[in-house]
């Protein structure tokens, strides 16, 4: 039985209109389909909350973040990053300031959108730093 033509089924067999007769033929269906059917997501039991193997090694995430060549261009031309830290997901912008020589950098929590803006720095290679150093306090 296909999904389309059970639920056509069951539109019969709710519709308290329609005639009685056709109405317990569609219930009898159903109940003879009813284990066919999609499972309800809540009874599904929830996926452990850390499991084993899924944490990248420290080594690599602070590769992928302190290599430029990993990170995204934002319509700006800002560099984009998105990485996860501790079972949690940020997105952290690199960012000239305007009229000003100064680079600086914003980190935003991803669940939260909670964002945390640092200082001015010199160049671009300081701010890139002290945005890995702040992700790793955290």
């Amino acid at each position: 039985m296909t999904p389309d033509k059970l639920a056509k089924i069951r539109a019969l067999a709710e519709d308290m209109r329609g005639d009685p007769a056709t109405r317990m033929i569609a219930l009898k269906i159903l109940a003879r389909y009813a284990k066919d059917e999609e499972p309800v997501f809540h009874d599904v039991p929830p996926a452990p909350e850390n499991p084993a193997g899924m944490h990248n090694a420290p080594e690599y995430e602070r590769y992928t973040f302190m290599s430029l060549r990993n990170w995204g261009r934002s319509k700006n031309g800002n560099f984009v990053h998105t990485t996860s830290h501790k079972g949690r997901g940020y997105r952290v912008v690199l960012f000239p300031y305007k009229k000003t020589p100064t680079f600086g950098w914003v980190r935003t929590d991803v669940a939260t959108n909670q964002e945390v803006w640092s200082g001015r720095f010199s160049d671009l290679e300081g701010a890139h730093r002290n945005a890995w150093e702040s992700l790793k306090s955290i």
